[in-house]
């Protein structure tokens, strides 16, 4: 009697624990993204765009070097010292299919209000993908000077042709 109490509380302690990791899926979690985006904002702050680059979607790293794309974050960033602060102001995840533009899978947004030091008001996107490892990659940023309404594409990093450039593989 006292081993079927020990195997049904053990049964139970295994369910609940099963139905625990499943709802902690990694990818799942609007704070797991959020996180992600901050850090990356902070990162952006910081000029360490080394650093994202090797964070970033493979599809990114396949495309362009880090030092290209360590060139191209500085030019397009070189105001972020302006930042005072910044809260997000919304948070969606796209699934993308057959579009001729964005490669599919599974995308998340994340748009911020931008406060500057000199009173101005900014906003960026920051886009992630989903990989195939479970886990949110950067795949571009975007500002814009209006609100605009909440972007609907990601924002995917493109980098300008250089014909003396060659693709990096991903790592």
């Amino acid at each position: 009697m006292r081993a079927r109490r020990v195997l049904f509380c053990a049964t139970i302690v295994f369910t609940v624990l099963a139905a625990a990791r499943a709802h902690a899926a990694p990818g799942t979690s609007a704070d797991e993204i959020l996180q992600l985006a901050d850090r990356i904002a902070a990162q952006f702050e910081m000029a360490q765009y080394g650093a994202v680059w090797d964070g970033a979607a493979p599809m990114i790293r396949w495309a362009v070097d880090k030092a290209a794309f360590v060139r191209q974050l500085q030019a397009t960033h070189k105001n972020d010292g302006s930042v005072l602060d910044r809260g997000w102001a919304s948070i969606a995840r796209i699934q993308y299919q057959n579009n001729r533009d964005i490669p599919d899978g599974l995308y998340a947004n994340v748009d911020y209000a931008v406060h500057l030091k000199n009173g101005g008001v900014t906003y960026q996107l920051i886009s992630l993908r989903l990989e195939e490892d479970g886990h949110w990659h950067f795949v571009g940023d975007a500002r814009r000077q209006r609100a605009n309404g909440i972007p609907t594409q990601p924002a995917i990093f493109l980098l300008s042709p250089d014909p003396s450039a060659e693709r990096a593989p991903a790592r």
